[in-house]
């Protein structure tokens, strides 16, 4: 939104502005949340050994029950910013 005001005879012009982030999860806390995949899920192989010819050993881990998890950092969360901006001759 702009605001012209006079001063001085002269025109000065403020923009203010607001954007809201993830606003799904503004409404509610189900919606809007990243999911990233589980890393024993993603890679269930584990590298136990090498074998007298040099060959790896490998173990299969089936301890994940979820194939992705919700993550609880800043993108999951919804932010509102603020802008203000004075605009040269106009």
């Amino acid at each position: 939104q702009d605001f012209t005001f006079q001063f001085s005879g002269q025109p000065h012009t403020f923009e203010l502005s607001l954007d809201v982030l993830n606003f799904a999860n503004a409404l509610t806390s189900d919606w809007g949340v990243r999911s990233v995949a589980n890393a024993a899920a993603t890679s269930p192989l584990e590298l136990v050994r090498f074998d007298a010819s040099g060959a790896p050993v490998f173990n299969y881990k089936a301890t994940a029950t979820k194939t992705f998890s919700d993550d609880p950092g800043l993108n999951s969360r919804w932010q509102m910013q603020v802008g203000v901006r004075y605009l040269f001759n106009r």
